[in-house]
This record gives structure tokens, sequence and C-alpha cells, in this order.
């Protein structure tokens, strides 16, 4: 009788999976985080990938450590748009910066499809019906313009 494979322990730990989650929120990407060149100590990326998997409270830390990244570079498509100079020396430049903007707006789409794909012109649109089902004025739309969430480092925190 042959003996029945032992299935191998989990090296998942809240520390660990909080270290991946920071590095990810702080707007790394996975592949980077746990690539051929990571660092000591970090998991392999399909390892993060079955902790996903498995692990309810991990996936949901990981939606709002991606959440974050998703801020994080729409904040960057700000300050790169910001930075961009007028002359005839900064053509390199310019068309450069616009190439890091649109992949990060087109990452941003994929992070977060629900808050910025959808368009702000819908949100506007439905917080005015909102408005107007409850008999109220334009002034409040600028509680529907960007979602309110308590730092998402606290909700990770909490998860893990």
């Amino acid at each position: 009788m042959k003996p029945v494979p032992q299935a191998r322990r989990s090296t998942f730990t809240p520390a660990l999976g909080k270290r991946v989650l920071q590095r990810i929120a702080e707007g790394e990407s996975l592949s980077k985080i746990c690539g051929p060149d990571r660092a000591a100590g970090m998991p392999a990326r399909l390892t993060v990938y079955n902790w996903l998997a498995r692990y309810p409270h991990f996936r949901r830390a990981y939606l709002l450590a991606r959440m974050a990244q998703s801020e994080l570079y729409a904040d960057e498509v700000i300050e790169i748009a910001d930075i961009c100079e007028d002359s005839e020396d900064s053509l390199n430049r310019w068309r450069r910066d616009r190439i890091r903007m649109e992949a990060r707006r087109w990452r941003v789409g994929r992070l977060s499809p629900e808050v910025y794909v959808k368009g702000l012109e819908v949100v506007e649109r439905e917080a005015l019906e909102a408005a107007s089902d409850e008999g109220r004025d334009d002034n409040h739309l600028r509680d529907y313009r960007r979602p309110r969430h308590e730092p998402v480092a606290t909700r990770i925190e909490a998860l893990l």
C-alpha cells in the first residue's frame, strides 16, 4: 500500500500577507514583489494566488490594497500631467509623460472599473437623480464624486 502524500503546509502568515499587501498598496506590482528577483522571504506569485483562493480574509484585504493602488496611480496621473512643460525642448518628455499617464489610466481602469471606467458624468447623473428624488439641490454632489474610505492600511490590518 502506497503512503498517502501529505499536503504541503501553507506559508501564509498574517505578517507576510501584510507585507505583500502593503507593497501592493504602495504601487508595486505583484510581479515585482513576487517575481524571480523577489526579496528574501517573499512568496512566489503562484503562492499569493493560492492564498487568494484559500483565505477569504486575505482576498478581502488584497482587494483593499488594489483599491489603494488604483488611487495612487490616479494621483500619479495628475502629478505627471502637472509637471509637463510647455517648450520645444520638452516634446520628447511630453510624449514619454503621455505614455506614462496612459499606462496608469489603463491600469486604474482595470483595477477599479466601478469607480473609474464608469465615468464621472454617469456618477454625477446618478447623484442628480438621487438628489431630485430626495428634494435636494446640486451642492451635495461633491459627496458623490469620490467615495470616502477609512484608511486602507487600517482596513487591511483589521482583516488580517
